[in-house]
């Protein structure tokens, strides 16, 4: 697994004509592959030659790559009399059309752009010198592979811990799932009892209150009572039911679980595993969502909210992976 940030450097020298070359390279992260190149006018006709070497090498990101190629010697220069006299003659017809009476100094004429020469123009390269140009610039690609891949581990070796607490949590939310019924169902007859103590009903008579407590009234209990209690019963057991198939979430910690060993074995991967991942992370929101939305319960929820928390960083991450 390759980060799309990195920074490659290479240098190289073409000893007949004493030419020095350096190549560097930067990437950032970007959903695909944008490459902006800044050459010398030498190279200025070799552009889709070096995007198709740099694809070889690159399948993600944003890629600034720079050429500079430079001599090392002191150019020996002649001065451009043709140009010179031009701008001679173009600068006094300006200064007569503006009134001015002042001198046009030497060192200005100097500095004018084509004024000085190399007294050797090297406007071409041949196939010899393209291709040790070439050699150059894959080492500096392959540099920023090398620095790519670095980066690469490091960020896997985040996530596997990002993905670690995921767990942890899941595996919190799955043991309380038992008690999730239960409180539900003690809560519920609470509920109801409250409702028939509030109208001083009770369907137990004098044994025992809605809620299973014992009653200390001694009444009696009225004909066809027991007929009640049973259909009552009933009714709750239906409504626990309802509610433990409503809230049930044992099948979205199955795919989240599954969804996490997923991302976990693609971290080992030595391809382009960028859009998988985010893809996986998507996933796994939509199940924690889920598992959010059917559960009220308040330990679970603060659970959810602790996988959100972890997946936001995950998601974050897996944005400057390659």
């Amino acid at each position: 697994m390759k980060s799309m940030t990195g920074y490659g450097e290479a240098r190289g020298r073409l000893a007949p004509n004493r030419l020095n070359i350096r190549v560097e390279v930067r990437s950032v992260n970007n959903r695909f592959l944008n490459l902006k190149m800044n050459l010398p006018e030498l190279l200025s006709g070799y552009e889709s030659d070096i995007e198709e070497v740099v694809r070889q090498y690159l399948k993600r990101g944003a890629i600034n790559l720079f050429i500079k190629i430079f001599s090392d010697r002191t150019p020996r220069l002649i001065i451009n009399r043709a140009i010179i006299k031009n701008y001679h003659q173009e600068l006094k017809l300006l200064q007569k059309t503006l009134g001015l009476k002042d001198d046009i100094p030497l060192n200005t004429l100097i500095n004018l752009p084509g004024v000085l020469e190399p007294v050797v123009k090297t406007d071409y390269i041949t196939n010899k010198e393209w291709s040790y140009i070439m050699k150059v610039i894959r080492q500096a690609l392959g540099n920023l592979v090398k620095m790519r891949q670095r980066e690469g581990d490091r960020l896997a070796k985040m996530l596997q811990k990002d993905l670690s607490r995921m767990s942890d949590s899941l595996n919190k939310i799955e043991k309380f799932i038992p008690s999730i019924r239960a409180d539900y169902e003690a809560s519920f007859r609470k509920r109801l009892q409250d409702v028939l103590d509030k109208y001083t009903l009770n369907p137990y008579g004098t044994s025992k209150d809605f809620s299973g407590h014992p009653n200390t009234d001694n009444g009696t209990k009225p004909k066809g009572r027991n007929s009640d209690i049973n259909s009552l019963e009933r009714n709750i057991a239906v409504e626990v039911a309802l509610f433990a198939q409503k809230s049930d979430i044992n099948e979205e910690i199955k795919r989240l679980s599954s969804h996490i060993t997923e991302f976990t074995a693609t971290l080992k991967q030595n391809n382009e595993v960028g859009k998988k991942l985010d893809f996986v992370t998507q996933e796994m929101l939509r199940e924690i969502n889920t598992i959010g939305s059917k559960s009220g319960n308040t330990t679970i929820t603060y659970a959810v909210i602790s996988l959100k928390s972890e997946l936001e960083k995950i998601k974050e991450q897996v944005q400057n992976i390659e």
